[in-house]
């Protein structure tokens, strides 16, 4: 599906939020094919994000789908809006592992207030075997700020 981005100067908008996550500068996380209603974030594996049997900690792969899935949304909102995730749904199809992993996200839904949309993580040695998927549910708000009530 093709999208419109309500934002004209979304691309710059999304590397700066994302540079703003701590989290994904904890875990080297990067962006990559960054399109309207698309993100692909990127994580080189390291000892920091595995678990005690050497895999990729499943919170890790949560927070890379849920990332994926945010910033696929955010592509899309007006400039004075924020996403928030409602809810969503992993499926651990097998164990993470390999040198690097992609979490690929898109749009499925756009609506005004609610965004549904779907990512993939998949790892370099089985780019046809996926390691885990998601389903979300977005949320388009405006922008209060931290703390903002």
């Amino acid at each position: 599906m093709s999208y419109t981005p309500a934002d004209p100067n979304w691309r710059a908008r999304i590397d700066r939020e994302f540079a703003a996550q701590a989290f994904m500068r904890t875990t080297n996380t990067s962006l990559h094919n960054v399109a309207p209603g698309v993100v692909d974030v990127v994580v080189e594996n390291h000892e920091a994000i595995s678990q005690q049997y050497g895999y990729v900690h499943g919170g890790v792969v949560g927070a890379l789908l849920d990332t994926a899935c945010g910033f696929s949304t955010m592509t899309l909102l007006p400039t004075d809006h924020m996403v928030l995730t409602v809810e969503y749904k992993v499926n651990f199809l097998r164990p993470a592992q390999g040198a690097h992993f992609v979490a690929a996200g898109r749009v499925v839904k756009a609506g005004r207030t609610i965004l549904v949309c779907e990512a993939e993580l998949i790892a370099d040695n089985a780019v046809d075997r996926p390691l885990a998927t998601m389903t979300a549910t977005m949320m388009s708000t405006p922008f209060r700020g931290v703390g903002a009530s």
